[in-house]
């Protein structure tokens, strides 16, 4: 059986190769208890594109269904091209990530027993819509625990609870 730091010393594509020659179905195990939870990736989303067509992207309608106490005198600034602050950003990119169903990433853990000990193989997941996710491995951490605290540095992570 192959020992943790001979895998943990090969390549990212070996140890992919390796997972699929040696775990069956590992892409079924990455679902139910292998699902940890799921981040927006905000580092995609073109804010330019929204602030530079906010009557279009209805931009102002956006920041209030995040936060109904924005006053209406900073609703017409923004209408009128006002910068937004940081607090505005992170609210349309949070409104943003709400409608884009598709656009949110999953976190996977698959946990691999080796020869003398065990390993969190990470995936991403892509949705792919009813066929759902397209998996893509990340590489392997040294437990479950230390992949959720990665995962918690996601934007707008959200965690899956496992009783």
């Amino acid at each position: 059986m192959l020992s943790l730091n001979s895998f943990l010393s090969k390549p990212i594509k070996w140890q992919q190769r390796w997972i699929d020659e040696n775990v069956p179905d590992w892409g079924v195990l990455l679902y139910g208890e292998g699902y940890l939870g799921c981040s927006y990736p905000i580092e995609n989303i073109d804010l330019d594109e929204y602030l530079s067509a906010r009557d279009d992207y209805g931009v102002s309608e956006m920041l209030l269904s995040q936060d109904s106490n924005i006053s209406e005198e900073r609703i017409e600034e923004i209408d009128n091209g006002a910068d937004l602050n940081a607090h505005e950003i992170e609210m349309l990119q949070r409104s943003i990530a709400e409608d884009d169903f598709d656009g949110w990433i999953g976190h996977h853990c698959l946990e691999l027993q080796l020869s003398d000990g065990k390993v969190c193989m990470y995936f991403e997941g892509h949705d792919i819509g009813q066929g759902g996710f397209d998996f893509k491995y990340v590489g392997p951490f040294e437990s479950r625990e230390f992949l959720l605290k990665h995962v918690e540095t996601k934007p707008f992570f959200a965690l899956e609870i496992h009783d």
